[in-house]
């Protein structure tokens, strides 16, 4: 790696490093990559047929044996046109551009419905309980108890450090577990379609969105004379990919009466209408949808987020399901706030500034501190949650695995940072430990945030957020896991954006 690239540079290179070392033979990118001797998270690596049936190839980690969004492309375009030095960063990405084009070829060749991508589990779309998954997930379940699979997840972790109330239920985990031995027995799933089988607006907008992408970084390296292998006849399949799956997920997905676009779920062959934050992920596409979509689009969305005193962005609004506290039911997350300023960025200055305000605040916490603190604050935390220099996992507190869309928002975090002044380290070094000492008191999780709060009066970068209050929560609390990367990268994205930021190659 160039020694003139920045420290943050060459940190954003080694987390797609670690990302593409991760890779199956057959161009599959799995959602997890196991740190050895690590047994922090449910399931293990053993769970997985993949690392022991012969499916996975990586010779570098044990890996589980399903994917995430695949936000890959999209972050290459991104840290590249943040990046200080972009011919030196570009020289650094142009070996993973055969890699990344041979997981777009895995997902169209693969995963293909209708020229849509669907995903075979829950985890896979990244919004793991959205209430887009309840009716197909049921239907799944139904089918899976009768065909004789078991439950692979009867053992939670997750609810000894995340309030069980903030988390998925056990029905949930249920379908998981169900689903996961499905999965491990490919001879089931080879010749016929499998109990879940769901075409996420989510999955396929990132995965259109990365495509489009790939022709950028592909025109760069074109225009700076930068080789790379099989140059044409990546262009073309990246051509064909993007503009089959967009003529797909328009067509299926896309209800010209409501102006907005809804989840399908394939076994049951039905649109699922309900109103979520699913349905306004194509506003990242506003380059490849006409205007007139985009503008109906963009309406839907202004009436989504204006209305019961709640938070922008919940990620669920159906009025049925709607948790303000619970997971993907209704709160706030950070990293779906950011994928709507992104959208928003250059087309609706007023809703881009609103939306990009208000996630700084949300993450900030409302103690006042100086945004230059919280900045090394967040610097610092990507520092302490890193495995050596190889990647930066979810959080030390609960996740100490390397996970594929994590790691993407973990470069473009890393993208900001010149060098690392570590005035903060040790902060996260007394939090963490404190945080163990009163585990280990037995405290319940969620005194340990009040006391850990109070004592030390920074922002935690929480997972997600109240989206309003109710009789256990205010409005704009922290919820689920504390010290998260992705949480931190998104405050340094959203504070560098409109300074010391070139936005053009």
């Amino acid at each position: 790696m160039a020694d003139f690239l920045n420290y943050g540079e060459k940190r954003a290179l080694l987390e797609f490093d670690s990302i593409f070392k991760s890779q199956w033979e057959n161009g599959f990118l799995p959602h997890v990559r196991y740190i050895q001797g690590q047994n922090s998270y449910h399931p293990s690596a053993n769970l997985w047929s993949s690392n022991h049936n012969g499916l996975n190839t990586s010779l570098h980690y044990k890996t589980s044996s399903i994917t995430q969004p695949p936000l890959v492309g999209y972050m290459f375009e991104l840290c590249l046109k943040k990046s200080k030095n972009k011919t030196d960063f570009l020289n650094g990405l142009k070996k993973y551009i055969p890699q990344l084009h041979k997981y777009h070829k895995y997902l169209f060749t693969h995963r293909n419905y209708e020229n849509c991508i669907y995903i075979l589990h829950p985890w896979e779309s990244g919004l793991d309980n959205s209430p887009v998954f309840d009716a197909p997930g049921k239907n799944a379940k139904n089918l899976l108890i009768k065909g004789g699979f078991k439950n692979l997840l009867l053992n939670r972790l997750d609810t000894k450090n995340v309030n069980a109330k903030e988390r998925p239920s056990n029905k949930d985990y249920e379908l998981y577990g169900l689903l996961m031995d499905f999965i491990n027995r490919p001879q089931n799933h080879m010749e016929k379609l499998p109990p879940f089988a769901f075409i996420d607006v989510v999955f396929n907008s990132i995965y259109v969105k990365s495509l489009s992408s790939l022709q950028y970084i592909l025109g760069m390296c074109k225009e700076y004379r930068i080789t790379i292998d099989d140059y044409d006849v990546i262009l073309k399949q990246t051509d064909n990919f993007l503009l089959s799956t967009l003529q797909g997920v328009t067509k299926k997905l896309y209800s010209d009466t409501d102006g907005c676009f809804y989840c399908y779920d394939i076994v049951s062959n039905r649109s699922i209408e309900l109103k979520t934050i699913h349905n306004f992920f194509p506003l990242i596409l506003k380059e490849h949808l006409s205007l007139e979509k985009i503008n109906k689009l963009t309406k839907k969305f202004k009436s989504y987020i204006e209305g019961d005193d709640t938070s922008p962005v919940p990620t669920n609004m159906d009025q049925e399901s709607f948790n303000p506290h619970n997971y993907w039911r209704g709160p706030v997350w950070p990293i779906i706030n950011w994928f709507f300023i992104e959208a928003f960025n250059e087309k609706e200055f007023k809703l881009y500034a609103f939306l990009k305000k208000q996630t700084i605040a949300l993450i900030s916490e409302g103690l006042g501190c100086p945004q230059e603190k919280i900045r090394q604050l967040a610097l610092n935390l990507l520092e302490f949650n890193s495995y050596d220099d190889y990647f930066t996992t979810p959080s030390k507190q609960q996740y100490y695995h390397g996970w594929l869309w994590d790691s993407c928002f973990a470069a473009l975090g890393w993208i900001h940072a010149n060098n690392i002044n570590e005035t903060f380290y040790g902060t996260w070094e007394d939090i963490y430990s404190q945080r163990v000492l009163l585990k280990s008191k037995s405290y319940n999780t969620s005194k340990i945030k009040n006391l850990l709060r109070k004592k030390y009066s920074v922002p935690m970068f929480s997972e997600y957020y109240a989206s309003m209050s109710d009789e256990n929560y205010p409005k704009d609390a922290p919820l689920g896991a504390d010290m998260m990367t992705w949480t931190a990268s998104v405050y340094l994205d959203l504070i560098h954006k409109d300074k010391n930021e070139t936005n053009q190659y």
